[in-house]
């Protein structure tokens, strides 16, 4: 949960654009145009039609993430697994048969969820389900396959830790959900813990968590939903139910106020005050959304400690997961400044919004922007299913649900979410003041990017040295 933090901190260098909002917003897709329903099995089905250009995309959300891991990192290991082969196609196959259809192709583990997705020509979504529907049972988890994946699976890994900011990330982290909760731990997994599995453990959890009763299967782009509808219940509808073991159950502590400070592998310093916010699931997240854009409107109190020259930048970065979230309100320190000062900066005007409420017109802004970007993203096809699977991550009904009632919250509404979670007496104040450097360190933001594709150095052979097409590529040929 707290991934996104680390390398925005260690982006800070040029104090890139932050995004107001970490989780991508609710897409405005009419209700009629939105085909849902569950399988026998209990696989959830949301097609989404969309004639804007021939192409769609196919997501697979499975309800695992590495809250559930055994070993730290097994989430994310069973993800990079399931593009190494199934018992009928290889690697290569699998590699080939989505460069033939012209694919973008990749997975990501969160803390609740793991999702594939295939971004393709519309022709071609019936070849995307064939592979999701073939690795949903038949992934091969070979322990020569892991020897090799597990290779790029810890570059990975090296990249997150070599940002500046990934040590002191999870000691904020672990200060803000306890060491004990699983919330704590990046997804991306470690070293020790890569070192520590084989394939028989990644194959034990893909066994346990990877069933159609756990998964949600989405389509969005130029289909024919009925058409569509057919065709998976013949690929997934066969596929039995498995009893689900009982997820862990992670009781967070009470938020107490307290202070982190530390240096900070950058020329400049910063000073972060964290919150926790609504999760997904709760009946204040939708005002808890306004109440962030509200903070960063360039017309409120945080933009004026900008203009005013007290800090370079001033912003509040949210994020969220089914029960829990969490909000940064973050202050980038000139270089003749303490963090102490920012902190003092942010406080007060924060301390200012809870004395004067939030400004009324920053209020109705917030909803216009909000509402707005739903109408906006409906020109993304890609976009409209990646959300739904962040809905289905999150355990809510649709992606735009938390915003139907937008509109009807009142000011008293917001005021009352802000004041009650951004909260002096629930506060962790981070203090990173700049360490000293021979150089400026050189991050790659796209270093920890996750990368599934695999490029074998020759065609798949059998063990007899031939060619041996699979019952996909004879498909896919025909």
């Amino acid at each position: 949960m707290f991934g996104g933090l680390c390398f925005i901190l260690g982006a800070l260098v040029g104090v890139a654009p932050v995004p107001s909002i970490a989780s991508p917003l609710p897409v405005a897709t009419p209700s009629s145009a939105v085909t849902e329903t569950t399988l026998s099995n209990g696989m959830r089905v949301i097609l989404l039609p969309n004639a804007l250009a021939p192409v769609a995309t196919v997501v697979t959300e499975y309800g695992v993430g590495s809250d559930e891991d055994t070993v730290p990192g097994i989430a994310h290991a069973t993800e990079h697994m399931m593009f190494r082969g199934t018992s009928d196609i290889s690697a290569t196959q699998l590699a080939d048969i989505a460069d033939r259809m012209g694919a973008d192709y990749n997975a990501e583990t969160s803390n609740e969820s793991t999702y594939y997705y295939f971004k393709i020509p519309s022709v071609y979504v019936g070849v995307a389900l064939h592979l999701e529907a073939d690795r949903m049972t038949g992934a091969a988890m070979r322990e020569s396959d892991w020897e090799s994946e597990r290779k790029a699976i810890e570059q990975e890994v090296r990249a997150w830790q070599s940002n500046p900011a990934y040590a002191i990330t999870l000691k904020m982290s672990r200060l803000f959900y306890g060491v004990k909760s699983p919330i704590a731990s990046l997804p991306v997994g470690t070293i020790e813990g890569f070192n520590a599995m084989h394939a028989a453990d990644i194959a034990t959890f893909y066994h346990t968590w990877y069933h159609p009763n756990n998964a949600t299967l989405i389509v969005s782009g130029d289909i024919d939903a009925r058409q569509a509808l057919v065709q998976i219940d013949q690929l997934f509808g066969g596929m039995p139910s498995v009893a689900l073991p009982q997820r862990p159950v992670s009781t967070l502590p009470p938020l107490v106020a307290a202070t982190l400070r530390d240096s900070f592998e950058l020329p400049i310093g910063l000073c972060g005050l964290l919150y926790r916010t609504p999760g997904a699931n709760d009946a204040d997240y939708g005002a808890s959304l306004i109440a962030l854009q509200v903070l960063n409107n360039g017309r409120g109190a945080l933009a004026d400690l900008s203009a005013n020259g007290k800090l370079l930048a001033a912003f509040d970065f949210g994020t969220a997961l089914s029960d829990t979230g969490a909000a940064f309100v973050v202050g980038i320190l000139p270089l003749t400044g303490s963090a102490d000062d920012a902190a003092e900066f942010l406080s007060g005007a924060l301390a200012r919004y809870r004395t004067t409420g939030l400004p009324p017109d920053l209020i109705a802004s917030a909803k216009l922007k909000l509402l707005s970007a739903l109408a906006y993203k409906q020109a993304s096809i890609s976009g409209m299913a990646l959300d739904w699977a962040q809905a289905a991550a999150q355990r809510i009904s649709s992606p735009y649900t938390v915003l139907e009632d937008v509109a009807k919250l009142s000011d008293a509404d917001i005021d009352r979410v802000f004041d009650t979670y951004y909260s002096p007496q629930h506060q962790i104040t981070a203090l990173l003041e700049p360490a000293p450097l021979q150089a400026t360190p050189r991050i790659d933001t796209k270093g920890a990017e996750e990368n599934v594709r695999y490029t074998p150095s020759a065609t798949s052979r059998s063990r007899t040295g031939q060619y041996r097409p699979s019952r996909l590529h004879r498909t896919f040929r025909k």
